[in-house]
Protein backbone atom coordinates (compact mmCIF):
# COMPACT_ATOMS: atom_id res chain seq x y z
CA UNK A 1 0.00 0.00 0.00
CA UNK A 2 1.27 3.55 -1.18
CA UNK A 3 2.58 5.80 1.64
CA UNK A 4 0.27 8.93 2.24
CA UNK A 5 3.54 11.30 0.99
CA UNK A 6 4.27 9.71 -1.96
CA UNK A 7 4.72 11.21 -5.61
CA UNK A 8 2.94 9.35 -8.22
CA UNK A 9 4.32 9.56 -11.52
CA UNK A 10 1.12 8.89 -14.36
CA UNK A 11 2.37 7.75 -17.56
CA UNK A 12 1.62 7.03 -21.02
CA UNK A 13 3.62 3.56 -22.14
CA UNK A 14 1.98 3.44 -25.24
CA UNK A 15 -0.50 5.05 -27.96
CA UNK A 16 -0.89 9.04 -29.18
CA UNK A 17 0.51 10.62 -26.03
CA UNK A 18 3.29 7.85 -25.39
CA UNK A 19 6.27 8.89 -22.91
CA UNK A 20 3.64 11.73 -21.93
CA UNK A 21 3.98 11.85 -18.05
CA UNK A 22 2.91 14.07 -14.82
CA UNK A 23 4.20 13.31 -11.44
CA UNK A 24 1.27 14.22 -9.05
CA UNK A 25 2.29 14.90 -5.59
CA UNK A 26 -0.53 14.09 -2.17
CA UNK A 27 -3.99 16.24 -3.08
CA UNK A 28 -2.57 17.55 -6.68
CA UNK A 29 -4.93 17.19 -9.47
CA UNK A 30 -4.69 17.81 -13.06
CA UNK A 31 -7.34 18.14 -16.12
CA UNK A 32 -6.92 16.36 -19.29
CA UNK A 33 -8.63 17.92 -22.05
CA UNK A 34 -8.68 18.18 -25.79
CA UNK A 35 -7.61 22.06 -25.65
CA UNK A 36 -5.87 23.82 -23.40
CA UNK A 37 -7.37 26.36 -21.37
CA UNK A 38 -8.14 26.49 -17.46
CA UNK A 39 -5.16 24.79 -16.91
CA UNK A 40 -6.08 21.64 -18.95
CA UNK A 41 -3.39 19.24 -20.19
CA UNK A 42 -3.74 18.80 -23.90
CA UNK A 43 -3.71 14.83 -24.81
CA UNK A 44 -3.88 13.81 -28.37
CA UNK A 45 -5.76 11.15 -27.75
CA UNK A 46 -8.28 13.06 -27.02
CA UNK A 47 -8.56 15.22 -30.08
CA UNK A 48 -12.17 15.50 -31.49
CA UNK A 49 -13.66 14.65 -28.58
CA UNK A 50 -15.75 16.58 -25.76
CA UNK A 51 -14.87 16.93 -22.24
CA UNK A 52 -12.48 16.12 -19.77
CA UNK A 53 -10.96 13.33 -17.83
CA UNK A 54 -9.48 14.30 -13.81
CA UNK A 55 -6.45 12.64 -11.92
CA UNK A 56 -5.48 13.30 -8.58
CA UNK A 57 -3.03 11.66 -6.13
CA UNK A 58 -5.49 11.04 -2.89
CA UNK A 59 -2.94 9.73 -0.16
CA UNK A 60 -1.08 7.99 -2.42
CA UNK A 61 -3.28 6.44 -4.51
CA UNK A 62 -4.60 7.85 -8.47
CA UNK A 63 -8.14 8.73 -8.51
CA UNK A 64 -9.29 8.77 -12.07
CA UNK A 65 -12.85 10.72 -13.42
CA UNK A 66 -13.78 9.92 -16.69
CA UNK A 67 -17.50 11.08 -16.15
CA UNK A 68 -17.47 14.20 -18.47
CA UNK A 69 -15.48 12.10 -21.09
CA UNK A 70 -17.35 11.15 -24.48
CA UNK A 71 -14.27 8.08 -24.95
CA UNK A 72 -13.95 5.19 -23.45
CA UNK A 73 -12.12 4.62 -20.21
CA UNK A 74 -11.37 1.58 -19.34
CA UNK A 75 -9.34 0.07 -15.85
CA UNK A 76 -8.09 -3.32 -16.25
CA UNK A 77 -10.07 -4.04 -19.72
CA UNK A 78 -13.27 -2.60 -18.14
CA UNK A 79 -15.45 0.50 -18.79
CA UNK A 80 -15.68 2.90 -16.14
CA UNK A 81 -16.47 6.41 -15.56
CA UNK A 82 -14.38 6.29 -12.13
CA UNK A 83 -11.63 4.37 -10.65
CA UNK A 84 -8.82 4.09 -8.61
CA UNK A 85 -5.40 2.77 -10.34
CA UNK A 86 -2.60 0.89 -8.34
CA UNK A 87 0.64 0.28 -9.56
CA UNK A 88 -0.67 -2.85 -10.88
CA UNK A 89 -2.94 -1.45 -12.87
CA UNK A 90 -3.13 -0.33 -16.97
CA UNK A 91 -5.78 2.11 -17.40
CA UNK A 92 -6.55 2.80 -21.31
CA UNK A 93 -7.82 6.13 -22.54
CA UNK A 94 -9.17 5.46 -26.02
CA UNK A 95 -6.32 3.66 -27.36
CA UNK A 96 -3.37 5.26 -24.56
CA UNK A 97 -2.22 3.09 -22.27
CA UNK A 98 -1.00 4.97 -18.90
CA UNK A 99 0.13 3.48 -15.69
CA UNK A 100 0.90 4.42 -12.58
CA UNK A 101 4.05 4.46 -10.69
CA UNK A 102 4.99 5.30 -6.67
CA UNK A 103 7.58 7.14 -5.84
CA UNK A 104 9.18 7.13 -2.37
CA UNK A 105 9.81 10.33 -0.69
CA UNK A 106 13.49 11.88 -0.95
CA UNK A 107 14.73 13.12 2.40
CA UNK A 108 17.95 13.87 1.40
CA UNK A 109 19.28 15.48 -2.59
CA UNK A 110 22.70 15.53 -2.90
CA UNK A 111 24.08 14.19 -6.37
CA UNK A 112 25.14 10.42 -4.94
CA UNK A 113 21.45 9.87 -3.79
CA UNK A 114 20.14 11.57 -7.28
CA UNK A 115 22.36 8.67 -9.22
CA UNK A 116 21.68 5.91 -7.35
CA UNK A 117 17.77 6.57 -6.88
CA UNK A 118 18.11 7.67 -11.26
CA UNK A 119 19.51 3.59 -11.79
CA UNK A 120 17.11 2.19 -9.14
CA UNK A 121 14.34 3.67 -10.71
CA UNK A 122 15.27 2.99 -14.42
CA UNK A 123 15.50 -0.36 -13.38
CA UNK A 124 12.42 -0.57 -11.45
CA UNK A 125 14.18 -1.45 -8.50
CA UNK A 126 14.65 -0.07 -4.51
CA UNK A 127 17.11 1.92 -4.01
CA UNK A 128 20.88 1.18 -3.89
CA UNK A 129 21.86 1.42 -0.13
CA UNK A 130 25.76 1.91 0.28
CA UNK A 131 26.48 2.15 -3.51
CA UNK A 132 29.87 3.50 -3.90
CA UNK A 133 30.98 3.17 -7.76
CA UNK A 134 34.50 3.77 -6.49
CA UNK A 135 34.36 0.36 -5.16
CA UNK A 136 34.34 -1.16 -8.28
CA UNK A 137 37.20 0.23 -9.90
CA UNK A 138 39.22 0.50 -7.17
CA UNK A 139 41.49 -2.34 -8.22
CA UNK A 140 41.86 -1.79 -11.54
CA UNK A 141 45.11 -0.11 -11.11
CA UNK A 142 46.46 -2.09 -8.60
CA UNK A 143 49.53 -4.76 -9.51
CA UNK A 144 47.62 -8.27 -9.41
CA UNK A 145 49.27 -11.86 -8.91
CA UNK A 146 48.39 -14.51 -12.05
CA UNK A 147 46.27 -16.31 -9.75
CA UNK A 148 44.35 -12.96 -9.15
CA UNK A 149 44.50 -11.77 -12.78
CA UNK A 150 42.99 -15.18 -13.45
CA UNK A 151 40.33 -14.65 -10.75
Amino acid sequence: MPADNSVITFECIDGADDKLQFDLEVGQNIFFSCESGNGAKVLKELEGQNGKISVSNSNGSIYVDASDCTLPVKLNGREIKTGVVGSADVLKIGNSIWKAFHKAPVATSNAKSSYTRSISNFMGLEELSDFKLSNIFSGVFKKHTLAETEE
